[in-house]
């Protein structure tokens, strides 16, 4: 059974039991632009390397209190494999880090707030940053998942592409 590990540790019992969670659940599906969440990425090239950042939107009237990015929810499986980035960054009171499928290359990216805070309904937080020395295109077209706090529903979709701030 693979199991889903952080830091080395066992977090989850195993991708079956959060096929199970994710099946009791609801999940919230639809057009990217009718989202109770919505989840958007730009790209910022430079000499020393590459940034994706990403920031959420909360369409709800539930806070938002984690968000995986490179995490399928439908087919509940990863979507990135290989060596993870190395430069993962959050915002204020959000921590961000890698989350990999034990005896497996795959990972995803994922920021919760500990109980800190939240993303509350109408609120849009950008800064969830991803850092890489070289491009990687599958960083602009992953599959994410929002969890929201108060209710058992997911969101899910594809991230949305976006033209970087103008400097």
């Amino acid at each position: 059974m693979n199991k889903i590990v952080k830091m080395g540790k066992k977090i989850m019992s195993g991708l079956a039991l959060l096929a199970v969670v994710a099946s009791a659940t609801s999940v919230m599906a639809g057009s990217r632009e009718d989202q109770a969440v919505a989840v958007t990425v730009y790209k910022q090239v430079s000499r020393e390397g590459v940034i994706y950042t990403y920031s959420v939107t909360n369409h709800s009237k539930y806070p938002v209190v984690s968000v995986w990015i490179g995490y399928d929810n439908y087919n509940d499986t990863p979507d990135l494999s290989g060596d993870p980035p190395a430069d993962i960054r959050g915002v204020d009171n959000w921590t961000g880090e890698v989350l990999t499928v034990q005896d497996s290359d795959e990972f995803f990216l994922a920021w919760d707030t500990n109980g800190k805070t939240s993303l509350l309904p109408g609120q849009t937080v950008t800064g969830f940053r991803v850092g890489m020395a070289q491009e990687d295109q599958r960083y602009l077209n992953l599959h994410w998942r929002a969890m929201l706090l108060g209710t058992q529903e997911r969101v899910s979709s594809l991230v949305k592409v976006v033209e970087p701030p103008a400097k």
